[in-house]
C-alpha cells in the first residue's frame, strides 16, 4: 500500500529530525485508520491538504493495511490558481486493449496537490496526434502538461519527438532530476528519453509510462514545481526562503 500526504509548507516545523519524507515504512494495527497514521508521525490534522491511498484520495477514517509505505509531498504553492492536463501516449490504451493506469495516476497526484485538472485524453503513439494535443493545451493556457508514455527507445516511442516540437525552452533538469529519481528502484530509467520545456506560458513534463514512473518522477520535481510555474506564468520574484514555500 503506497500513501501520499500531501502537506502545507513548514511541515518540518512539526516532525522529528528523524523523521524523513519520502518512502517510510509504517507498522500499523489491523483497524488502523488515516487518523492513526497521521499520529503516528505526529502530523496535526491542519497540516494536511490531502492523503492518496493507492492513487485514490481518501478521508481521515479510512482503514489501512499493516505495511504502508508513505511519503510526504509538498503542497503546491498557490496551485489553485494553474490549471493541469494529462496526456497518455499509448497504442494499446488508446485502442482500448490496456487499461490506462499511470495517467489517472498522473492525475490525481496532480489534483491532490491543489491544480485544477482541466483535460485527460489518450493518444497513440503518433508525433502529429501528439504535437496536436500539446499545441492544442498550449494555446489554451494550460499551467502543466504532463505526459505519460512513449519515452522510451522502442521504434515507436516519440513523445520526446513530437514534445520538442512544441516547446520555446528546454527545461533539461526537471528531466535530471526525474532520473537520478527513479534508477535507485528501476535502474532501467537511465533509457528514458523524455524531455521537459517551456511553450508560451506553459510547461511540459514528460512523465515514464509506468505507474511506479509517474509517482517517483512527480515525487522528484514537486519541490520545484511550485516556484516554476510562478516563473513560466511571469511571477518573476524569487522566494525569501525556499523551505517554507515547498518544504515538508
Amino acid at each position: 500500500m503506497k500513501i501520499f500526504v500531501v502537506c502545507f509548507g513548514g511541515l518540518r516545523s512539526y516532525l522529528p529530525p528523524e523523521t524523513g519524507t519520502s518512502g517510510m515504512e509504517i507498522r500499523l494495527s489491523d483497524d488502523a485508520s488515516i487518523a492513526d497514521l497521521l499520529t503516528a508521525l505526529r502530523i496535526p490534522a491542519a497540516a494536511v491538504f490531502s492523503v492518496l491511498v493507492d492513487g485514490v484520495r481518501a478521508d481521515r477514517s479510512t482503514s489501512l493495511r499493516e505495511g504502508a509505505e508513505v511519503t510526504l509531498m509538498p503542497l503546491f504553492s498557490g496551485g489553485s490558481r494553474f490549471s493541469a492536463a494529462v496526456l497518455t501516449i499509448s497504442d494499446q490504451a488508446s485502442r482500448g486493449d490496456r487499461l490506462d493506469r499511470s495517467g489517472p495516476l498522473a492525475a490525481a497526484l496532480v489534483e491532490a496537490q491543489g491544480l485544477k485538472v482541466v483535460a485527460m485524453k489518450t493518444v497513440p503513439d503518433e508525433i502529429s496526434q501528439i504535437e496536436r494535443e500539446l499545441r492544442t493545451w498550449v494555446h489554451e493556457g494550460v499551467s502543466l502538461i504532463v505526459t505519460t508514455g512513449g519515452t522510451g527507445f522502442a521504434p515507436r516511442d516519440v513523445t520526446p519527438e513530437a514534445t520538442k516540437l512544441v516547446l520555446e525552452k528546454d527545461a533539461p533538469g526537471l528531466t535530471e532530476l526525474m532520473r537520478v529519481a527513479n534508477i535507485p528502484d528501476t535502474p532501467l530509467a537511465a533509457l528514458s528519453r523524455g524531455v521537459a520545456g517551456i511553450a508560451r506560458s506553459t510547461l511540459v513534463i514528460n512523465l515514464p509510462g509506468s505507474p511506479s514512473g509517474v509517482e517517483e518522477s512527480l515525487r522528484a520535481v514537486s519541490p520545484v514545481l511550485p516556484h516554476a510555474l510562478d516563473l513560466v506564468a511571469g511571477h518573476t520574484e524569487h522566494p525569501a526562503s525556499s523551505h517554507g514555500r515547498t518544504g515538508c
